[in-house]
């Protein structure tokens, strides 16, 4: 019985009192970037330190 409730709730239509500026979207997209972003920069030495290149010998002789 309840979930038949909860099932008409989500489908029935509701009016929304609500307005999205046209730029939210750009804004959402933008902190994704940036979060992307930052995630990178901050990881990169656990990547280095993983998969980075050994050190090698370079002496020359």
């Amino acid at each position: 019985m309840a979930l038949g409730v909860l099932l008409f709730l989500l489908a029935s239509e509701r009016p929304a009192h609500a307005y999205t500026d046209p730029g939210s979207g750009m804004l959402i997209w933008q902190g994704v970037v940036a979060a992307f972003l930052g995630a990178s920069f901050y990881f990169r030495k656990f990547v280095y330190k993983f998969f980075g290149k050994k050190p090698t010998d370079t002496k020359q002789e």
